[in-house]
């Protein structure tokens, strides 16, 4: 007697090895996909980085659809919280600011590899006239920062980030390590919270003293 399969049962295990290879699982793994492995000094290094995207509350973005008033927002606050002398303050209150268009741009083209062609008003708090933006201090907005919890290099200068987003508000802000952890933070009795999870994707370009890092994709993740 033997012990083949018959044909309704061949065909059955045929179209499960079929939908097998269909499903996520059943792709081979892209043999240039790996996970980077961090030493202290380049995981701060990488929190530095997307922590400037987070600072300045930065709103997701798919790839391909990050849009302007996005590149101008980033642009100028960026500049506000590293390069507040590229401001001209236009009154005593400190609240009032402008900076110049170009500088703004050179900052968008920087971090997410964009020109910016058209400049414009993105809001009541950042106008554009005359070849300036013009700035509104916002002294009550929300502190962020960010924590790498994993990268994987996916071959051909792309990376994609795992990040733990923390946050809290200007009247309590967080006054510990950025970098520290949540039995660090207990100690000190104010602990920030986990705003949201995100998934980033980085591209690096150039080489030597040039080499930099654009943002292409920028997503949260559901919990």
């Amino acid at each position: 007697m033997g012990y083949g399969l018959g044909g309704s049962k061949r065909w059955l295990v045929l179209a499960l090895l079929f939908l097998l290879a269909l499903s996520p699982a059943g792709f081979a793994a892209n043999p240039e996909e790996r996970e980077v492995k961090l030493d202290q000094d380049a995981w701060r290094s990488w929190n530095k980085f997307f922590t400037t995207f987070s600072e300045v509350l930065l709103p997701p973005f798919a790839k391909g659809r990050l849009n302007p008033e996005t590149v101008i927002n980033f642009g100028v606050h960026h500049n506000y919280w590293y390069n507040r002398k590229a401001f001209e303050a236009l009154d005593q209150s400190g609240l009032h600011y402008r900076i110049p268009a170009a500088i703004v741009a050179a900052t968008g083209e920087r971090y997410f590899g964009q020109t910016i062609t058209d400049h414009h008003s993105t809001s009541e708090a950042v106008t554009y006239r005359d070849g300036y933006y013009y700035l509104v201090v916002n002294r009550d907005s929300l502190f962020e920062f960010t924590q790498l919890v994993k990268l994987i290099d996916n071959g051909g200068g792309y990376y994609t980030a795992e990040l733990n987003v923390y946050s809290c508000d200007g009247s309590s802000c967080f006054a510990g390590d950025p970098n520290g952890t949540a039995a660090d933070w207990n100690r000190l009795g104010a602990v920030p919270a986990l705003a949201r999870k995100i998934k980033a994707v980085v591209q690096e370009i150039g080489t030597g003293e040039e080499r930099r890092y654009i943002l292409i994709e920028y997503l949260k993740i559901n919990s």
